[in-house]
Protein backbone atom coordinates (compact mmCIF):
# COMPACT_ATOMS: atom_id res chain seq x y z
CA UNK A 1 0.00 0.00 0.00
CA UNK A 2 1.58 3.31 -1.14
CA UNK A 3 0.92 6.45 0.90
CA UNK A 4 2.00 10.03 0.42
CA UNK A 5 3.53 11.57 3.48
CA UNK A 6 2.44 12.24 6.97
CA UNK A 7 -1.12 13.21 6.12
CA UNK A 8 -1.96 9.49 6.05
CA UNK A 9 -1.35 9.11 9.80
CA UNK A 10 -3.96 9.10 12.56
CA UNK A 11 -2.68 9.36 16.13
CA UNK A 12 -4.76 9.03 19.30
CA UNK A 13 -3.79 9.62 22.93
CA UNK A 14 -5.96 7.88 25.54
CA UNK A 15 -8.51 7.29 22.79
CA UNK A 16 -8.76 10.94 21.69
CA UNK A 17 -7.34 12.13 18.35
CA UNK A 18 -4.44 14.54 18.46
CA UNK A 19 -5.78 18.08 17.72
CA UNK A 20 -6.08 18.86 14.03
CA UNK A 21 -3.70 21.81 14.10
CA UNK A 22 -0.98 19.67 15.71
CA UNK A 23 -1.67 16.76 13.37
CA UNK A 24 -0.95 19.09 10.45
CA UNK A 25 2.50 19.72 11.91
CA UNK A 26 3.66 16.12 12.29
CA UNK A 27 7.18 15.78 10.93
CA UNK A 28 7.70 12.03 11.05
CA UNK A 29 6.61 8.78 12.62
CA UNK A 30 8.79 5.73 13.12
CA UNK A 31 7.55 2.35 14.36
CA UNK A 32 10.07 -0.45 14.93
CA UNK A 33 9.25 -4.11 15.59
CA UNK A 34 12.03 -6.56 16.44
CA UNK A 35 11.99 -10.18 17.54
CA UNK A 36 12.39 -10.46 21.28
CA UNK A 37 11.79 -6.77 22.03
CA UNK A 38 8.79 -4.50 22.65
CA UNK A 39 7.66 -2.53 19.59
CA UNK A 40 8.73 1.12 19.69
CA UNK A 41 7.06 4.23 18.25
CA UNK A 42 8.69 7.64 17.83
CA UNK A 43 6.74 10.72 16.73
CA UNK A 44 8.04 14.21 15.92
CA UNK A 45 5.90 17.36 15.67
CA UNK A 46 6.99 20.89 14.84
CA UNK A 47 6.08 23.57 17.38
CA UNK A 48 5.06 26.90 15.91
CA UNK A 49 4.81 29.03 19.02
CA UNK A 50 7.81 27.45 20.75
CA UNK A 51 6.17 27.51 24.18
CA UNK A 52 6.09 23.76 24.55
CA UNK A 53 2.55 23.90 25.93
CA UNK A 54 1.48 21.23 23.44
CA UNK A 55 3.80 18.77 25.16
CA UNK A 56 0.99 18.29 27.67
CA UNK A 57 -1.06 16.58 24.98
CA UNK A 58 1.24 13.58 25.41
CA UNK A 59 1.28 12.74 29.15
CA UNK A 60 3.59 9.92 30.22
CA UNK A 61 1.74 6.64 30.66
CA UNK A 62 -1.08 7.59 28.30
CA UNK A 63 -2.30 5.07 25.73
CA UNK A 64 -0.85 5.81 22.28
CA UNK A 65 -2.19 4.50 18.99
CA UNK A 66 -0.72 5.15 15.55
CA UNK A 67 -2.60 3.98 12.50
CA UNK A 68 -2.75 4.63 8.80
CA UNK A 69 -5.89 6.29 7.48
CA UNK A 70 -8.33 3.63 6.35
CA UNK A 71 -6.39 0.80 8.03
CA UNK A 72 -8.23 -1.03 10.83
CA UNK A 73 -5.09 -2.60 12.30
CA UNK A 74 -2.93 -0.08 14.20
CA UNK A 75 0.64 0.40 13.11
CA UNK A 76 1.37 0.76 16.82
CA UNK A 77 -0.57 0.42 20.07
CA UNK A 78 1.09 0.99 23.41
CA UNK A 79 1.91 3.61 26.00
CA UNK A 80 3.84 6.87 26.02
CA UNK A 81 7.06 6.37 27.98
CA UNK A 82 9.03 9.52 27.08
CA UNK A 83 8.46 13.01 25.69
CA UNK A 84 10.87 15.83 24.94
CA UNK A 85 10.99 19.41 23.70
CA UNK A 86 13.92 19.79 21.30
CA UNK A 87 15.25 23.25 20.45
CA UNK A 88 17.40 23.14 17.33
CA UNK A 89 20.31 25.45 16.44
CA UNK A 90 18.19 27.02 13.71
CA UNK A 91 15.56 28.11 16.22
CA UNK A 92 13.11 25.39 15.21
CA UNK A 93 11.42 23.48 18.01
CA UNK A 94 10.02 19.96 17.96
CA UNK A 95 7.97 17.81 20.28
CA UNK A 96 9.26 14.25 20.27
CA UNK A 97 7.24 11.41 21.74
CA UNK A 98 8.34 7.82 22.32
CA UNK A 99 6.26 4.83 23.33
CA UNK A 100 6.43 1.05 23.66
CA UNK A 101 3.83 -1.66 23.32
CA UNK A 102 2.46 -3.43 26.42
CA UNK A 103 5.39 -5.83 26.50
CA UNK A 104 7.45 -3.02 28.04
CA UNK A 105 5.43 -3.37 31.25
CA UNK A 106 7.37 -6.53 32.00
CA UNK A 107 10.52 -4.42 32.18
CA UNK A 108 9.06 -2.56 35.14
CA UNK A 109 8.38 -5.62 37.31
CA UNK A 110 10.86 -7.67 39.28
CA UNK A 111 10.19 -10.32 41.90
CA UNK A 112 11.97 -13.03 43.87
CA UNK A 113 10.19 -16.26 42.99
CA UNK A 114 10.53 -19.62 41.32
CA UNK A 115 8.58 -21.58 38.73
CA UNK A 116 8.43 -25.38 38.71
CA UNK A 117 7.87 -27.63 35.70
CA UNK A 118 6.89 -24.92 33.22
CA UNK A 119 7.42 -24.43 29.50
CA UNK A 120 8.28 -21.06 28.01
CA UNK A 121 4.62 -20.73 27.01
CA UNK A 122 3.38 -21.37 30.54
CA UNK A 123 5.93 -18.93 31.95
CA UNK A 124 4.82 -16.27 29.46
CA UNK A 125 1.19 -16.80 30.45
CA UNK A 126 2.01 -16.23 34.11
CA UNK A 127 4.15 -13.17 33.42
CA UNK A 128 1.82 -11.53 30.88
CA UNK A 129 -1.55 -12.53 32.32
CA UNK A 130 -1.84 -9.48 34.63
CA UNK A 131 -1.62 -7.21 31.55
CA UNK A 132 -4.41 -8.96 29.67
CA UNK A 133 -2.03 -10.50 27.15
CA UNK A 134 -2.78 -13.95 25.73
CA UNK A 135 0.00 -16.24 24.50
CA UNK A 136 0.44 -18.44 21.44
CA UNK A 137 3.53 -20.25 20.23
CA UNK A 138 4.97 -21.90 17.15
CA UNK A 139 6.32 -24.61 19.50
CA UNK A 140 5.96 -25.14 23.24
CA UNK A 141 9.63 -25.94 23.82
CA UNK A 142 11.01 -28.06 26.68
CA UNK A 143 9.64 -28.19 30.18
CA UNK A 144 11.99 -26.46 32.60
CA UNK A 145 12.12 -28.26 35.93
CA UNK A 146 12.93 -25.15 37.93
CA UNK A 147 13.37 -21.48 37.03
CA UNK A 148 14.47 -19.01 39.68
CA UNK A 149 13.85 -15.30 39.17
CA UNK A 150 16.29 -13.38 41.31
CA UNK A 151 18.00 -10.49 39.51
CA UNK A 152 15.99 -10.26 36.30
CA UNK A 153 12.97 -8.19 35.47
CA UNK A 154 9.97 -10.14 34.22
CA UNK A 155 10.96 -9.22 30.67
CA UNK A 156 14.56 -10.37 31.08
CA UNK A 157 13.35 -13.65 32.58
CA UNK A 158 10.92 -14.18 29.69
CA UNK A 159 13.51 -13.37 27.07
CA UNK A 160 16.22 -15.57 28.60
CA UNK A 161 13.87 -18.53 29.02
CA UNK A 162 12.45 -18.20 25.51
CA UNK A 163 15.95 -17.88 24.10
CA UNK A 164 16.90 -21.18 25.77
CA UNK A 165 14.03 -22.78 23.87
CA UNK A 166 14.78 -21.07 20.55
CA UNK A 167 11.68 -18.88 20.84
CA UNK A 168 11.31 -15.12 20.38
CA UNK A 169 8.46 -13.07 21.88
CA UNK A 170 6.72 -10.53 19.66
CA UNK A 171 3.45 -8.76 20.54
CA UNK A 172 0.59 -8.17 18.14
CA UNK A 173 -2.33 -6.36 19.75
CA UNK A 174 -3.04 -8.25 22.96
CA UNK A 175 -1.52 -11.54 21.79
CA UNK A 176 2.07 -12.48 22.49
CA UNK A 177 3.45 -14.87 19.93
CA UNK A 178 6.50 -16.97 20.73
CA UNK A 179 7.93 -17.68 17.32
CA UNK A 180 10.87 -19.68 16.03
CA UNK A 181 13.15 -18.50 13.25
CA UNK A 182 11.23 -20.78 10.89
CA UNK A 183 8.34 -18.34 10.62
CA UNK A 184 4.81 -19.21 9.56
CA UNK A 185 3.48 -20.90 6.43
CA UNK A 186 1.83 -17.65 5.30
CA UNK A 187 3.99 -15.13 3.48
CA UNK A 188 3.96 -11.66 1.93
CA UNK A 189 5.44 -11.24 -1.57
CA UNK A 190 8.13 -8.59 -2.16
CA UNK A 191 9.38 -8.02 -5.70
CA UNK A 192 12.55 -6.04 -6.35
CA UNK A 193 11.77 -2.97 -8.45
CA UNK A 194 8.13 -2.91 -7.43
CA UNK A 195 7.36 -3.41 -3.73
CA UNK A 196 11.02 -3.84 -2.76
CA UNK A 197 12.95 -0.66 -3.58
CA UNK A 198 16.43 -1.83 -2.63
CA UNK A 199 17.87 -5.02 -1.22
CA UNK A 200 21.14 -6.44 0.02
CA UNK A 201 21.17 -10.22 0.04
CA UNK A 202 24.22 -11.89 1.49
CA UNK A 203 25.59 -15.41 1.82
CA UNK A 204 28.09 -15.68 4.65
CA UNK A 205 30.11 -18.57 6.06
CA UNK A 206 31.29 -16.69 9.16
CA UNK A 207 28.67 -18.18 11.49
CA UNK A 208 27.71 -21.28 9.54
CA UNK A 209 27.39 -24.61 11.37
CA UNK A 210 26.11 -28.03 10.38
CA UNK A 211 25.27 -29.21 13.86
CA UNK A 212 25.90 -28.90 17.57
CA UNK A 213 26.78 -31.32 20.34
CA UNK A 214 25.79 -30.03 23.75
CA UNK A 215 27.42 -31.32 26.92
CA UNK A 216 25.46 -30.63 30.08
CA UNK A 217 24.77 -31.73 33.62
CA UNK A 218 22.13 -31.60 36.31
CA UNK A 219 23.36 -30.36 39.67
CA UNK A 220 20.63 -32.21 41.62
CA UNK A 221 20.83 -35.71 40.16
CA UNK A 222 24.48 -35.37 39.01
CA UNK A 223 23.42 -36.74 35.62
CA UNK A 224 25.53 -35.95 32.58
CA UNK A 225 24.02 -35.25 29.15
CA UNK A 226 25.39 -35.35 25.62
CA UNK A 227 22.85 -34.21 23.04
CA UNK A 228 23.26 -33.70 19.29
CA UNK A 229 21.16 -31.58 16.92
CA UNK A 230 21.60 -31.21 13.18
CA UNK A 231 18.37 -29.86 11.67
CA UNK A 232 17.92 -26.08 12.04
CA UNK A 233 14.52 -24.45 12.47
CA UNK A 234 15.02 -21.38 10.35
CA UNK A 235 17.17 -19.79 7.75
CA UNK A 236 16.24 -18.54 4.32
CA UNK A 237 14.52 -21.04 2.04
CA UNK A 238 16.59 -20.46 -1.09
CA UNK A 239 17.98 -22.80 -3.79
CA UNK A 240 21.56 -22.74 -2.47
CA UNK A 241 23.37 -21.63 0.64
CA UNK A 242 26.89 -21.49 2.06
CA UNK A 243 28.53 -24.90 2.35
CA UNK A 244 31.28 -25.39 4.91
CA UNK A 245 32.64 -28.34 2.95
CA UNK A 246 34.12 -25.81 0.51
CA UNK A 247 36.51 -24.93 3.35
CA UNK A 248 37.18 -28.57 4.14
CA UNK A 249 35.19 -28.36 7.38
CA UNK A 250 32.41 -30.54 8.76
CA UNK A 251 30.79 -27.64 10.64
CA UNK A 252 30.18 -29.64 13.82
CA UNK A 253 30.48 -27.40 16.89
CA UNK A 254 30.05 -27.88 20.64
CA UNK A 255 28.26 -26.23 23.54
CA UNK A 256 29.95 -26.96 26.84
CA UNK A 257 28.92 -26.80 30.50
CA UNK A 258 25.19 -26.49 29.86
CA UNK A 259 23.01 -26.66 32.97
CA UNK A 260 19.76 -28.56 32.57
CA UNK A 261 17.59 -30.92 34.58
CA UNK A 262 16.78 -33.02 31.51
CA UNK A 263 18.33 -33.99 28.22
CA UNK A 264 15.51 -32.08 26.50
CA UNK A 265 16.57 -28.80 28.14
CA UNK A 266 20.18 -29.27 27.06
CA UNK A 267 19.18 -30.21 23.51
CA UNK A 268 16.91 -27.15 23.27
CA UNK A 269 19.85 -24.82 23.94
CA UNK A 270 21.87 -26.49 21.20
CA UNK A 271 18.89 -26.24 18.83
CA UNK A 272 18.49 -22.53 19.59
CA UNK A 273 22.16 -21.90 18.77
CA UNK A 274 21.92 -23.90 15.54
CA UNK A 275 18.79 -21.96 14.50
CA UNK A 276 20.61 -18.63 14.89
CA UNK A 277 23.61 -19.91 12.94
CA UNK A 278 21.41 -21.14 10.10
CA UNK A 279 19.48 -17.86 9.92
CA UNK A 280 22.77 -15.95 9.73
CA UNK A 281 24.11 -17.70 6.63
CA UNK A 282 21.77 -16.08 4.07
CA UNK A 283 20.31 -12.71 5.04
CA UNK A 284 18.29 -9.89 3.54
CA UNK A 285 18.26 -6.19 4.33
CA UNK A 286 16.24 -3.79 2.25
CA UNK A 287 13.64 -1.05 1.92
CA UNK A 288 10.11 -1.92 0.89
CA UNK A 289 6.98 0.01 0.09
CA UNK A 290 5.30 0.84 3.37
CA UNK A 291 3.07 -1.97 4.55
CA UNK A 292 1.78 -2.32 8.12
CA UNK A 293 1.65 -6.10 7.63
CA UNK A 294 5.45 -6.24 7.47
CA UNK A 295 6.37 -7.04 11.06
CA UNK A 296 8.99 -9.03 12.94
CA UNK A 297 8.17 -12.73 12.71
CA UNK A 298 6.43 -12.44 9.33
CA UNK A 299 7.61 -14.55 6.39
CA UNK A 300 8.26 -12.80 3.06
CA UNK A 301 8.91 -14.25 -0.38
CA UNK A 302 11.53 -12.34 -2.34
CA UNK A 303 11.57 -12.25 -6.13
CA UNK A 304 13.38 -10.20 -8.76
CA UNK A 305 16.81 -10.92 -7.26
CA UNK A 306 19.40 -13.47 -8.40
CA UNK A 307 18.01 -16.99 -8.56
CA UNK A 308 20.24 -18.22 -5.73
CA UNK A 309 18.64 -15.67 -3.38
CA UNK A 310 15.04 -16.02 -4.56
CA UNK A 311 12.88 -17.57 -1.86
CA UNK A 312 11.41 -17.09 1.57
CA UNK A 313 12.90 -15.20 4.49
CA UNK A 314 11.67 -14.56 8.03
CA UNK A 315 11.74 -10.93 9.11
CA UNK A 316 13.49 -10.31 12.40
CA UNK A 317 13.12 -6.53 12.16
CA UNK A 318 10.71 -4.18 10.41
CA UNK A 319 10.97 -0.40 10.82
CA UNK A 320 8.12 1.68 9.41
CA UNK A 321 8.86 5.33 8.60
CA UNK A 322 6.25 7.88 7.56
CA UNK A 323 7.45 11.39 6.70
CA UNK A 324 7.18 14.03 3.98
CA UNK A 325 8.73 11.64 1.44
CA UNK A 326 6.11 8.97 1.97
CA UNK A 327 5.78 5.63 3.75
CA UNK A 328 8.45 2.98 3.55
CA UNK A 329 9.50 -0.04 5.62
CA UNK A 330 13.07 -1.13 6.26
CA UNK A 331 13.35 -4.88 6.77
CA UNK A 332 16.06 -7.24 7.97
CA UNK A 333 16.37 -10.98 8.52
CA UNK A 334 19.58 -10.89 10.58
CA UNK A 335 18.67 -12.99 13.66
CA UNK A 336 18.88 -11.45 17.13
CA UNK A 337 21.83 -12.56 19.20
CA UNK A 338 21.17 -15.06 21.95
CA UNK A 339 21.36 -13.13 25.25
CA UNK A 340 24.78 -13.43 26.82
CA UNK A 341 24.96 -16.06 29.52
CA UNK A 342 25.17 -14.87 33.08
CA UNK A 343 28.49 -15.46 34.84
CA UNK A 344 28.85 -19.24 34.93
CA UNK A 345 30.20 -19.50 38.47
CA UNK A 346 29.71 -17.46 41.61
CA UNK A 347 30.36 -18.08 45.29
CA UNK A 348 28.01 -16.87 48.00
CA UNK A 349 27.04 -17.53 51.61
CA UNK A 350 23.90 -19.38 52.56
CA UNK A 351 22.01 -20.46 55.67
CA UNK A 352 20.62 -23.99 55.89
CA UNK A 353 16.86 -24.01 56.47
CA UNK A 354 15.92 -27.69 56.04
CA UNK A 355 17.77 -31.01 55.89
CA UNK A 356 14.87 -33.48 55.58
CA UNK A 357 15.34 -34.21 51.88
CA UNK A 358 12.09 -35.91 50.77
CA UNK A 359 14.03 -38.07 48.31
CA UNK A 360 16.76 -39.03 50.77
CA UNK A 361 19.56 -37.79 48.51
CA UNK A 362 21.46 -35.93 51.22
CA UNK A 363 20.48 -32.49 49.94
CA UNK A 364 19.68 -29.41 51.98
CA UNK A 365 17.60 -26.29 51.50
CA UNK A 366 19.48 -23.03 51.78
CA UNK A 367 18.64 -19.33 52.05
CA UNK A 368 20.81 -17.05 49.95
CA UNK A 369 20.58 -13.62 51.64
CA UNK A 370 22.87 -11.92 49.11
CA UNK A 371 20.46 -12.93 46.34
CA UNK A 372 17.32 -11.76 48.13
CA UNK A 373 16.44 -15.17 49.63
CA UNK A 374 14.96 -16.83 46.52
CA UNK A 375 13.60 -20.35 46.89
CA UNK A 376 16.37 -22.37 45.24
CA UNK A 377 15.06 -25.81 46.08
CA UNK A 378 17.18 -28.70 47.34
CA UNK A 379 20.94 -28.34 46.84
CA UNK A 380 23.47 -31.15 46.79
CA UNK A 381 26.28 -31.15 49.36
CA UNK A 382 29.91 -31.84 48.50
CA UNK A 383 31.01 -34.95 50.43
CA UNK A 384 34.53 -36.39 50.55
CA UNK A 385 34.85 -39.72 48.74
CA UNK A 386 31.21 -39.72 47.67
CA UNK A 387 30.35 -42.73 45.54
CA UNK A 388 28.03 -45.70 45.42
CA UNK A 389 27.75 -47.11 48.96
CA UNK A 390 30.75 -45.13 50.20
CA UNK A 391 31.89 -41.69 51.26
CA UNK A 392 32.12 -39.42 54.27
CA UNK A 393 28.60 -38.15 54.95
CA UNK A 394 28.70 -35.04 57.15
CA UNK A 395 25.83 -32.73 56.25
CA UNK A 396 25.37 -29.19 57.56
CA UNK A 397 22.46 -28.74 59.94
CA UNK A 398 19.62 -26.23 60.09
CA UNK A 399 20.97 -22.78 60.92
CA UNK A 400 24.51 -23.50 59.74
CA UNK A 401 26.32 -21.03 57.51
CA UNK A 402 27.54 -22.67 54.30
CA UNK A 403 29.51 -21.69 51.23
CA UNK A 404 27.54 -22.24 48.03
CA UNK A 405 28.88 -22.44 44.48
CA UNK A 406 26.33 -21.20 41.93
CA UNK A 407 27.28 -22.77 38.65
CA UNK A 408 24.40 -21.27 36.63
CA UNK A 409 22.70 -18.88 39.01
CA UNK A 410 20.79 -19.92 42.15
CA UNK A 411 19.05 -22.75 40.34
CA UNK A 412 22.42 -24.49 39.88
CA UNK A 413 23.86 -24.32 43.40
CA UNK A 414 26.05 -26.85 45.22
CA UNK A 415 26.94 -26.58 48.92
CA UNK A 416 30.72 -26.74 49.21
CA UNK A 417 30.88 -26.87 53.01
CA UNK A 418 30.27 -25.02 56.24
CA UNK A 419 31.86 -21.89 57.66
CA UNK A 420 32.30 -21.00 61.32
CA UNK A 421 32.26 -17.30 60.51
CA UNK A 422 32.07 -15.42 63.80
CA UNK A 423 31.61 -18.64 65.80
CA UNK A 424 34.68 -20.19 67.40
CA UNK A 425 35.29 -23.83 66.37
CA UNK A 426 35.25 -26.44 69.18
CA UNK A 427 39.00 -26.91 68.71
CA UNK A 428 41.02 -25.07 66.07
CA UNK A 429 43.89 -27.51 66.71
CA UNK A 430 46.61 -24.86 66.59
CA UNK A 431 49.62 -25.12 68.92
CA UNK A 432 52.77 -23.06 68.58
CA UNK A 433 51.60 -21.49 65.35
CA UNK A 434 51.07 -24.86 63.67
CA UNK A 435 48.07 -27.11 63.15
CA UNK A 436 48.62 -30.07 65.48
CA UNK A 437 45.14 -31.56 65.78
CA UNK A 438 42.36 -32.61 63.47
CA UNK A 439 39.02 -33.21 65.08
CA UNK A 440 35.39 -34.01 64.37
CA UNK A 441 32.72 -32.86 66.82
CA UNK A 442 28.96 -33.43 66.84
CA UNK A 443 26.47 -31.02 68.30
CA UNK A 444 25.70 -33.55 71.06
CA UNK A 445 29.32 -33.84 72.25
CA UNK A 446 30.70 -36.88 70.40
CA UNK A 447 34.21 -36.35 69.02
CA UNK A 448 37.17 -37.89 67.24
CA UNK A 449 40.55 -36.20 67.73
CA UNK A 450 43.75 -36.91 65.81
CA UNK A 451 46.57 -35.19 67.75
CA UNK A 452 49.99 -35.00 66.12
CA UNK A 453 51.38 -33.08 69.08
CA UNK A 454 50.58 -35.81 71.61
CA UNK A 455 50.76 -38.54 68.95
CA UNK A 456 47.32 -39.79 69.96
CA UNK A 457 43.99 -40.68 68.42
CA UNK A 458 41.00 -40.29 70.73
CA UNK A 459 37.38 -41.32 70.29
CA UNK A 460 35.04 -39.98 72.99
CA UNK A 461 31.34 -39.60 73.66
CA UNK A 462 29.43 -37.03 75.66
CA UNK A 463 29.24 -39.38 78.65
CA UNK A 464 33.00 -39.40 79.11
CA UNK A 465 33.77 -42.87 77.72
CA UNK A 466 36.93 -42.82 75.59
CA UNK A 467 39.22 -44.90 73.46
CA UNK A 468 42.71 -43.43 73.38
CA UNK A 469 45.55 -44.66 71.16
CA UNK A 470 48.86 -43.27 72.45
CA UNK A 471 52.48 -44.28 71.66
CA UNK A 472 53.03 -45.88 75.07
CA UNK A 473 49.56 -46.98 75.95
CA UNK A 474 46.13 -47.77 74.53
CA UNK A 475 43.31 -46.97 76.92
CA UNK A 476 39.65 -47.96 76.78
CA UNK A 477 37.73 -46.08 79.46
CA UNK A 478 34.03 -46.68 80.09
CA UNK A 479 31.81 -44.45 82.22
CA UNK A 480 29.07 -47.10 82.00
CA UNK A 481 28.81 -50.86 82.09
CA UNK A 482 31.18 -52.44 79.55
CA UNK A 483 30.20 -55.50 77.53
CA UNK A 484 32.65 -57.50 75.45
CA UNK A 485 30.72 -60.01 73.36
CA UNK A 486 31.43 -62.24 70.40
CA UNK A 487 28.38 -64.48 70.03
CA UNK A 488 29.40 -67.81 68.58
CA UNK A 489 33.00 -66.62 68.19
CA UNK A 490 36.24 -66.80 70.15
CA UNK A 491 37.75 -64.05 72.30
CA UNK A 492 41.53 -64.25 72.48
CA UNK A 493 43.56 -62.23 74.99
CA UNK A 494 47.31 -62.55 74.44
CA UNK A 495 49.95 -60.67 76.45
CA UNK A 496 53.14 -61.13 78.47
CA UNK A 497 51.10 -60.65 81.60
CA UNK A 498 47.38 -60.31 82.21
CA UNK A 499 46.07 -58.58 85.31
CA UNK A 500 42.46 -58.47 86.44
CA UNK A 501 41.75 -56.01 89.22
CA UNK A 502 38.54 -55.60 91.16
CA UNK A 503 37.70 -52.06 92.18
CA UNK A 504 36.93 -51.71 95.89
Amino acid sequence: MMLTGTAALAVTVDGSPVPVDLTARIVSARVATRLGLPAQAELAYSVVRGSGAELGIFPLGAALTVRLEGDQTPLFAGQITASALVHGPDGATQIRVRGYDKLHLLRKRQQLRYFSDVTAVQLAEQLCGPDGISVSADETGPQFQRIVQYSQTDFELLRETCSSAGLYPVLSGDELRLCTLRGSDDFLPLELGRTLFDATVEANLDRAAQGFTAFGWDRQSAKLFREQVGSPRGGATVPTGPDLSTLGLDGELMLLDQQGATATEVAARAQAELDVRAASTVTLRGTAAGDAALRAGVCVEISGVAADFTGRYVLTEAIHTVDATGFHTTVSTEPPAIPAARPSTAITLGTVTDVADPEGLGRVQVRLPAYGDPDVGWLGVLCAGAGKKRGLVILPDVGDTVLVALSHGPVGGVVLGGLYGGEKPPDAGVDGGKVKRWSMHTDDGQRIIVDDGAHTITVANRGGSTLSLAPGKVTLHAETDLDITAPGKTITIKAKAVEFMREE
